[in-house]
């Protein structure tokens, strides 16, 4: 009762500031492949997580972080760890944690955790405990999923949406193509046709003009010898 009262409070602290949802303002990329990961190295969580994305079979780059998931010292690390993220590159944080108890998964109840989600430069995806849990840090982040293989995969489908939208798109642009070459091949052979036409009529009439030259050679000269015959016999005469 006292931590359901406790977490109450905490959001209404942060919901009254304005601040609950910042999170989830920020820009996630449709292609988020450089993953930042914390959770607890070796753990059953940081299996699943790895073993999702690997068997997804995109690119994801992974950069894991170790946090304490549970104990006094546990916010505090969690909240190192966010801190970490901010300072290096990524298109998203994932904050993953197996079951536990109420107990186990108070860290993430705590304000030291859920202003670290709040002030975070990337988003940051949630798969904390069981399916029935709900935590602050869960309210604060840019979206919670049920569990650590739950957040995997839906980075995967993510990324699968994506490639499909891309495919769908590169058959449209290759069809579109295709009927604007078509189309331009056809254009082409019309004129090809056109100018087939054209170089037969030019050859045609530089036939003609090439007679009408020979006929005016022809009779020019003949005028010439008249009129040079002519001018012969008027010398005579004179």
């Amino acid at each position: 009762g006292k931590i359901a009262i406790a977490r109450r409070e905490l959001l209404e602290k942060l919901n009254n500031e304005g601040i609950l949802r910042a999170n989830a303002d920020l820009y996630l990329t449709e292609l988020p492949v450089d993953l930042i990961l914390i959770t607890s190295i070796g753990s059953a969580a940081h299996a699943d997580v790895i073993d999702q994305l690997e068997q997804s079979g995109f690119g994801f780059k992974i950069k894991v972080i170790n946090a304490l998931m549970q104990g006094a010292q546990a916010p505090e690390s969690v909240s190192s760890a966010l801190k970490t993220a901010n300072s290096i590159n990524g298109d998203v944080v994932l904050l993953c944690r197996g079951g536990g108890s109420k107990a186990d998964l108070s860290t993430f109840d705590t304000e030291t955790v859920a202003r670290s989600i709040i002030t975070s430069n990337k988003p940051v995806l949630t798969g904390l405990g069981h399916q029935i849990d709900v935590s602050v840090a869960d309210e604060t982040a840019y979206t919670h999923l049920k569990t650590p293989t739950a957040c995997a995969q839906f980075l995967i489908e993510m990324i699968r949406s994506a490639n499909d939208a891309m495919t769908e798109l590169k058959e449209i642009i290759d069809a579109k193509v295709l009927d604007r070459i078509i189309l331009n091949e056809n254009r082409l052979a019309n004129i090809s046709s056109k100018l087939s036409e054209v170089n037969y009529l030019l050859d045609k009439h530089c036939d003609i003009l090439q007679n009408i030259g020979a006929m005016f050679s022809e009779k020019l000269t003949n005028i010439f010898d008249r009129n040079i015959a002519y001018l012969k016999s008027q010398q005579k005469l004179i």
